[in-house]
């Protein structure tokens, strides 16, 4: 009989910090809840970690994991993860916030044994086999498989739509388990092509009632696919924020995009905002596209100081707001928290799906390939409660397969005889 150990760390009940052990040596992921009281995953140390891509609910813990002696991502995401790692240090001494545990130095040391590698580039780590494949969810993000005695595909944050940034995922390798998401289960996406149109739709009648639109953006691959259908739609806007050292970064990897040209001439049309620009953006009718994509920090409050009186202006969110932020109490309540105060936002707030997660049915077509191919043992992660159950309990009834949604700190023996 052979055995894999799995313990799961965190992201097993919503969405953030999550961390998974093999076999208490191979990591894959470390990251942080960015919303809440307990943002870090349960503390372990292990001898490797794989970072899958270059968001902070799956990198941002990294630094803790002192003891580890390599760490593996892809180029794109080593770039992503040095950036958010910088910044969320710098906005921790900032606000004089006690929750970070780790500095500078420690970030230094995590990048110092960083190793970068390829797609379907097999290496080896403690007995073994691992490749990244393309995971379709941001530039350089990876499901991870690890091929030993056991053999496990962990999906990570995956999507199989192609957009105007990404190619989209391509296929899942043969494996004895599967770790899947469950972020969007019983949830389909409006189809591109129509939340687009509509997208600009929305923009241009407020551009032309001399309102002002802000889209708050995560910095990483939303603020680059929402300035690739601007410039498509040859709207210029001006740029705030993370999003321009991130599109910088994405642009020196064009390999891994599918439209650099786009996405290069979208952002050669962008004003790169300054302080001097930004007082006089609202001088006339203006798009500004700006960090947080939450609207729980950076640039953005400052525009929703100028605009939430404004009934002729909007905010357009682009994508999913976590529950205790800003964006989702603004959503909820329409309520705005600025300087500590809550204040009634007048201005028009509309969401837009631009998500870069698999929906349902992508979801539940991904599981039944996966089973087609060998797996037998299903755990279903990032995602809150009732969707990780749910999935579960479609995963035994229509696929006809094992499945547990784990609880942060469970640990399975999994054998295979």
């Amino acid at each position: 009989m052979i055995e894999i150990k799995i313990k799961f760390l965190g992201g097993c009940d919503g969405i953030g910090k999550s961390a998974i052990l093999v076999d208490g040596k191979i990591m894959m992921d470390y990251g942080l809840q960015t919303g809440g009281d307990d943002p870090f995953p349960l503390m372990n140390d292990c001898n490797h970690l794989l970072i899958s891509h270059g968001h902070l609910d799956h990198c941002g813990s990294a630094p803790l994991l002192r003891k580890a002696k390599d760490v593996f991502a892809t180029a794109p995401t080593a770039d992503f993860t040095k950036l958010l790692l910088d910044d969320s240090v710098r906005l921790n001494e900032k606000e004089n916030k006690k929750r970070h545990m780790y500095s500078t130095y420690d970030i230094d040391l995590l990048m110092s044994k960083l190793k970068t590698v390829s797609y379907n580039e097999e290496f080896k780590v403690d007995g073994y086999s691992c490749t990244f494949l393309d995971a379709g969810h941001i530039v350089g993000s990876s499901s991870i498989l690890l091929k030993g005695d056991v053999s496990l595909f962990y999906s990570s944050d995956t999507n199989s739509i192609e957009t105007k940034l990404i190619r989209g995922s391509n296929g899942f390798p043969g494996a004895d388990v599967g770790i899947v998401e469950s972020t969007y289960f019983g949830e389909d996406h409006t189809p591109r092509k129509d939340l687009e149109d509509r997208f600009i739709k929305s923009i241009k009648e407020t551009i032309e009632e001399g309102g002002n639109v802000i889209i708050p953006c995560f910095a990483i691959n939303r603020t680059q696919e929402i300035l690739s259908i601007l410039g498509e739609h040859n709207i210029s806007p001006y740029l705030d924020g993370m999003g321009v050292e991130a599109t910088k970064i994405i642009l020196s990897h064009p390999s891994f995009i599918k439209n650099s040209s786009l996405l290069k001439r979208s952002f050669d049309n962008v004003s790169l905002v300054n302080k001097k620009v930004r007082k006089r953006i609202f001088d006339e009718p203006s798009v500004i596209v700006t960090t947080a994509g939450m609207a729980n920090g950076g640039p953005v409050l400052n525009y929703l100081k100028r605009i939430y009186k404004d009934p002729k202006s909007k905010l357009m969110f682009t994508g999913y707001q976590v529950e205790g932020t800003n964006g989702r109490m603004i959503l909820e309540k329409g309520l705005l928290r600025l300087n500590r105060n809550l204040v009634k936002i007048e201005s028009t707030v509309e969401q837009y799906d631009f998500s870069s997660h698999s929906g349902d049915k992508e979801l539940k077509s991904m599981v039944k390939r996966m089973a087609d191919k060998g797996v037998n043992l299903f755990f279903t992660v990032h995602g809150d409660r009732d969707n990780n159950e749910s999935f579960v309990e479609y995963i035994k009834e229509e696929v006809g397969c094992e499945a547990i949604a784990p609880h942060t700190n469970d640990t399975y023996n999994v054998s295979i005889t």
